[in-house]
């Protein structure tokens, strides 16, 4: 747990005003609880939606007091709260906790603008680090799943000049795919993307890149078994992901595509390319050519010994063994994820070590 106090030392002080009365503590009966209907918003379908959720999962630990006012007829007009009401009664409770501020009918008005556009906006970023202190499923399954790939799904937002490759920005989608059970396609749509040439590429990461990759796989699962992680390798090094997400603006000459969003026609692009591509290629293989071992000036039979093990890079991670290991794997995420394992290191180290050991 990270406290953090209440500090104002570094700001500059704001000129006082008359707060007004000070308003009071109670718990009101919800019967005795109405909304003015001249100001507040009307309970639509998406209204109801809400409350329905706060109700299923109604907790006292959740709920902040309404705040309201009292009326000539002895009632109490809710100026901010009327959802939380709806659902403490729809669950069940026939109190609710309030803070009872004196005001008129324009005071209450104004207080109820005031309270609903004076807010800092929640991101899903906020909601993902609480949803982690909180062992949220969604939360804790979607930062496994990306990490597992060898990414990292971000806590915070990052300007587009200093990102980095395996950065994930996309929790919206992740938040989505794994509520729907899809914890293992998150892993291989982003595998596909770090086991690949690819894989330090920025712009792969990018949320107009990995949003519809992600949604495009999602509904190719859903008609057939995902393709294998070789496949899918296949796909991102020989199509290119970037380029198919960007070159989209020519899909609008398209009926009923002229107005259609990037992401939807990111998602064209990719579903044409996904039903199209064959699959990857077989890697070439050259037969070396048969001849007599050379001869020296004496006519001897000379023998080639072989050349020296490729040299270890840091801490000594990289052995002839290991390369040949590396190169037994064909780069299939899972075996480069279990020789990572075995070997102690990084995911990421023996995958770049698979591409470079690949071109030599």
């Amino acid at each position: 747990m990270t406290l953090r106090a209440i500090d104002i030392s570094e700001q500059d002080p704001v000129q006082r005003v008359d707060p007004g009365p000070a308003p009071r503590m109670d718990w009101l009966p919800v019967v005795e609880l109405v909304v003015d209907d001249t100001y507040q918003r009307a309970l639509a379908k998406s209204n109801w939606r809400v409350i329905r959720e706060i109700a299923a999962a109604f907790s006292w630990s959740k709920f902040t007091p309404v705040i309201v006012s009292g009326l000539p007829d002895g009632r109490w007009s809710v100026i901010d709260g009327q959802h939380r009401v709806h659902a403490a009664a729809l669950a069940g409770h026939d109190r609710v906790p309030a803070m009872i501020s004196p005001a008129s009918p324009a005071e209450q008005a104004a207080a109820f603008a005031a309270i609903n556009s004076q807010r800092v906006n929640i991101t899903i970023f906020h909601l993902f680090k609480a949803g982690l202190a909180s062992g949220e499923a969604w939360a804790i399954d979607g930062d496994a799943a990306v990490s597992a790939a060898g990414c990292t799904l971000m806590r915070y937002p990052v300007s587009a000049a200093t990102r980095k490759a395996r950065q994930v920005f996309v929790l919206g989608a992740v938040r989505d795919h794994v509520r729907a059970g899809r914890r293992r396609l998150i892993t291989a749509a982003l595998a596909a993307i770090t086991s690949s040439r690819a894989a330090d590429e920025v712009d792969c990461y990018r949320s107009n890149v990995l949003a519809p990759w992600l949604a495009e796989l999602a509904d190719l699962s859903a008609v057939r078994r995902l393709p294998d992680a070789d496949w899918l390798r296949g796909f991102v090094e020989d199509v290119g992901l970037v380029e198919t997400c960007s070159n989209v603006e020519a899909l609008r000459a398209r009926p009923g595509l002229m107005r259609a969003s990037g992401y939807k026609l990111a998602r064209l692009a990719l579903r044409e390319k996904l039903k199209g591509y064959p699959g990857p290629r077989p890697a070439a293989r050259v037969n070396a050519p048969r001849c007599a071992a050379p001869a020296d000036q004496a006519g001897r039979t000379t023998i080639k010994r072989p050349a020296p093990p490729m040299a270890p890079t840091r801490h000594g991670d990289w052995t002839e063994d290991r390369d040949e290991l590396i190169m037994a794997s064909g780069g299939r995420y899972s075996e480069l994820a279990r020789l990572a394992e075995t070997w102690g290191v990084t995911l990421q180290a023996v995958q770049s070590r698979w591409h470079r050991v690949r071109a030599t």
